[in-house]
């Protein structure tokens, strides 16, 4: 798939193959997904069925509005990525043009959704094929407008982090969560340090690269240092996104009448960013519930934990799977149509 992104001109493009996505590493990465949940199970001694029944006794109307809180997220990532894309100068060069919000929530959804089944954040490679082609713009260019956002989220994580370890240590005194500042610290300063090398010198680094790739790499480069020409904008909508997932985990917590704080969970919702950052498994299945779980045992006990937990994923996770494969689909169908009018209209002779 990598090489028919890197095809990508904007323009004839052919949909994703889905065979991709049900490929063989798909499956092994979900096989290790599910060992990874048995571990958690039987080796912390967890009552899977006090778990489910605690999960089954929860506010139906509290998870309704739960799922629809990480919906609404989805969708100020959409506006997000359209206002960075802008800000990156997409749509003003000739014959491009800007997609609309509705356009663009649909995109990220689809990438979401491959991120969710696929290998190695595949889905962000997606964004900037889809948004590309549908922009008539470089992917070079798109792609740089994943990386600054990619940027942007961790630079929004941090202060968020401080944040929350303050009232833990003021509440209970979460000196484990000093490792997760770290983490996120030091995502933070490699990503804002990669953008001042590319400030300071990118250009010049440019032309040491053999000649096919110096214009792909200047398109990366205007895209990933334009997309922060309106940064306080796009950091309030930073901000919103991540809040957003900390109130989805909060209305769980209510759905399921479990004693957490409002410190804790902003903590493992941030928790939760920082491991789905790393992409082990597809979506961080297997991976993230583990750091969810061991999160939230500072406050509750290990049936409640891995029940708030499982509640939790079934909204980030399954919905992202419902509403992202559903994305894809709609888009990629009305892609081919606009292709298949595009080429009846040019065998139309002139009169």
């Amino acid at each position: 798939m990598m090489r028919r992104l890197g095809r990508m001109s904007g323009r004839g493009a052919g949909p994703p193959s889905f065979r991709r996505i049900a490929s063989v590493p798909t499956l092994v990465s979900a096989l290790l997904a599910a060992g990874v949940l048995a571990l958690l199970v039987t080796r912390f001694d967890v009552d899977l069925r006090a778990a489910w029944r605690l999960a089954a006794s929860g506010s139906l109307g509290l998870y309704l509005l739960a799922f629809g809180v990480n919906v609404w997220g989805l969708y100020l990532r959409g506006l997000r990525w359209r206002l960075i894309a802008s800000s990156a100068g997409i749509g003003r060069q000739a014959g491009g043009r800007l997609p609309g919000q509705v356009e663009t929530a649909v995109i990220v959804q689809s990438g979401w959704f491959l991120n969710a089944v696929g290998w190695l954040r595949m889905g962000d490679a997606y964004r900037a094929f889809a948004f590309g082609r549908t922009a008539r713009t470089p992917f070079s260019l798109s792609l740089g407008v994943v990386a600054a956002e990619r940027v942007m989220d961790v630079l929004a994580v941090l202060p968020l982090f401080v944040l929350a370890v303050a009232g833990l240590a003021a509440s209970q005194g979460g000196r484990s969560s000093l490792v997760f500042i770290a983490i996120a610290a030091a995502m933070a300063c490699f990503g804002v340090g990669v953008l001042f090398v590319m400030a300071v010198a990118g250009k010049r680094l440019a032309q040491r690269l053999p000649r096919p790739l110096q214009e792909s790499y200047l398109r990366f480069h205007e895209g990933a240092l334009g997309s922060f020409r309106r940064l306080p904008a796009a950091g309030v909508l930073s901000i919103a996104i991540w809040l957003s997932e900390a109130f989805r985990l909060y209305l769980v917590v209510q759905a399921l009448d479990v004693p957490v704080g409002p410190a804790l969970v902003l903590f493992v919702s941030l928790v939760n960013a920082v491991l789905t950052t790393v992409p082990f498994t597809p979506g961080g299945i297997g991976f993230v519930e583990p750091g969810i779980v061991g999160a939230l045992s500072l406050a509750l006990s290990r049936d409640q934990a891995v029940a708030v937990a499982l509640v939790d994923r079934s909204i980030s996770y399954g919905s992202v799977v419902i509403l992202g494969a559903s994305a894809l689909a709609l888009y990629e169908l009305v892609w081919m149509r606009r292709q298949g009018r595009g080429a009846a209209a040019a065998k139309i002779p002139n009169k």
